[in-house]
């Protein structure tokens, strides 16, 4: 979370991740967006980052416009089914997440830090269906999932969310 227009984690931020770090487990590897506040977010976890992606931090504003974020991620994948250039973008950034796992060991764990729709296109794009069963409303900051994969194919995907004291959607 940042003080907009800012590029850096506000201090709210910093503890938030702070938080989020101490109920998270060991990664193998940790990769952020290029973006300063991702990267900030990994260390004020407690990793350090092994890698950075310039797109884990590159939403067009126009797919940014379509997903009207902050949404559900049912909603979002709706979208993902009507869009093109949602599902385009979803694809690929299924691409990169795959990338990014395919040479970890059995049974190896990567953080990925990213922002806001990006992170749900993504993992709605590596659900085989595209599709979410279990509702969840919107991801709020330091929220996520964890995506089993077998293969080359994810198998499932489980919510990490906030306690409800400490969640928070849009920073406006």
């Amino acid at each position: 979370m940042r003080q907009k227009p800012g590029a850096h984690l506000s201090s709210d931020g910093v503890e938030l991740a702070t938080f989020a770090g101490t109920q998270m487990g060991h990664y193998d590897r940790v990769i952020t967006s290029t973006l300063p506040r991702s990267v900030e977010t990994a260390v004020a976890m407690g990793y350090e980052v092994n890698a950075c992606i310039e797109e884990l931090g590159k939403l067009p504003d126009e797919i940014l416009a379509k997903l009207d974020w902050p949404n559900t991620l049912q909603s979002n994948a709706a979208i993902i089914h009507t869009n093109r250039e949602c599902s385009q973008f979803a694809s690929k950034q299924t691409s990169i997440w795959f990338d990014c796992i395919r040479d970890l060991p059995d049974g190896g764990k990567i953080l990925i830090i990213s922002h806001g729709g990006i992170m749900e296109l993504g993992a709605l794009g590596s659900m085989h269906s595209g599709e979410c069963k279990t509702f969840v409303g919107a991801f709020g900051y330091c929220e996520g999932f964890s995506l089993e994969y077998e293969g080359e194919f994810c198998t499932g995907m489980d919510f990490i969310l906030m306690p409800t004291n400490r969640r928070l959607i849009d920073s406006k």
